[in-house]
């Protein structure tokens, strides 16, 4: 089966290729090429060859494309079947390229697959000082706090005031922060804050309480 385009299948067998006949430099170079020409959606086989491959994640984030569409579409395609380079693939593209706030996404997301808030939490509060204005950062910052709701009960009251604050400074994609921040409230015991909420992000100009406690427009 194809892997994707002329370019990548041609550079790939020609990585091969040289692997085989012992030159390993010409190799990595095709390889390299390859990868520059890696584009979304990226196909499995392509993952499966690369990892089977190249058994040690540091190798292949020290081969990860400098262009950044290339490496946020090599970086995705391997959270899911490989977080283990996925992860090295991030934590070597910060520190090489600091200013860039796409691995900070991948971190954030890999922690949170992991089960691990405190680490998402400190890589989304990075990401959001790169990107004050992405929605996303802002709802899994508030995601991780709440996962650690359990053990530190002032994360859930934090998560609030934070989206709300995001919310006035301006987001790209108010609409879901807004959810995020209902989801929030609902889970809090600021029962008018949420009829506010709800208020502002329905339009409506009547809410009222049955009396089950339940909202009414």
């Amino acid at each position: 089966a194809r892997l994707r385009p002329a370019s990548v299948d041609t550079n790939l067998t020609a990585a091969v290729a040289a692997f085989e006949v012992d030159r390993p430099l010409a190799g990595v170079d095709y390889l390299r090429a390859a990868l520059t020409q890696v584009r979304r959606p990226v196909p499995d086989e392509l993952i499966a060859f690369l990892t089977a491959s190249i058994p040690e994640p540091r190798q292949l984030a020290a081969l990860a494309p400098e262009d950044p569409e290339a490496w946020a579409a090599l970086a995705w395609a391997l959270i899911e079947p490989a977080p283990a380079y996925a992860r090295a693939l991030a934590v070597a593209r910060t520190s090489s390229h600091p200013d860039d706030p796409e691995p900070l996404r991948v971190q954030t997301r890999l922690a949170l697959a992991r089960n691990n808030p405190g680490l998402a939490l400190h890589h989304a509060r990075m990401w959001i000082a790169m990107e004050p204005e992405r929605a996303e950062a802002h709802r899994l910052r508030a995601q991780a706090r709440l996962a650690q709701r359990e053990r530190n009960p002032e994360q859930l009251a934090t998560a609030i005031a934070e989206l709300e604050a995001a919310l006035k400074a301006g987001v790209d994609d108010p609409g879901s922060v807004e959810e995020f921040l209902v989801r929030c409230l609902k889970r809090s015991d600021n029962i008018f804050a949420l009829g506010l909420t709800l208020g502002l992000v329905c339009g409506a100009g009547d809410i009222r309480l049955n009396r089950d406690g339940n909202f009414r427009m």
